[in-house]
């Protein structure tokens, strides 16, 4: 079985999105730990945190930071990346199924403004991050076998 993981070109951007979401989640906790009383004292508050945001940033130069950038495979070390990769689609996921829930008004808004709906584009979206988190779990399985 390899050590890599290919991420497809069509979810590249929905990953990208997830571990910004994942940042973001890092840093809220990093600064929750900052505003405690001998903060200075306690290292071990900031490592899990530091390790995900490092993680995140590692991925993202690996995968490309830019959502102007053409989209395109990208391969990541699964021992490295895995964990990362998990937390991030699992952030993420839920945000997708909302917007799908959403969709339908927003679909009715955006008919009457002359733009053309999206629903289906994030069913569509949604179905696909859905299956690869789905084999990143399998492959991260396969692994610990």
């Amino acid at each position: 079985m390899s050590s890599t993981l290919k991420i497809p070109a069509d979810v590249i951007a929905d990953v990208r999105e997830g571990l910004f979401c994942l940042m973001g989640d890092a840093t809220q906790e990093l600064d929750r730990a900052l505003t405690q009383p001998d903060r200075e004292l306690y290292p071990e508050w900031f490592a899990d945190d530091r390790r995900r945001i490092e993680s995140v940033f590692s991925m993202l130069d690996v995968i490309g930071w830019s959502a102007g950038e053409e989209p395109r495979d990208a391969d990541v070390e699964l021992c490295r990346y895995g964990e990362t990769l998990t937390e991030a689609l699992e952030g993420y996921l839920p945000l997708l199924e909302a917007q799908e829930r959403e969709a339908e008004v927003n679909d009715r808004w955006r008919a009457e403004q002359g733009l053309r709906p999206r629903k289906r584009e994030i069913a569509e979206r949604l179905t696909r991050v859905g299956k690869f988190a789905a084999l990143v779990q399998r492959r991260l399985g396969e692994k610990g076998d």
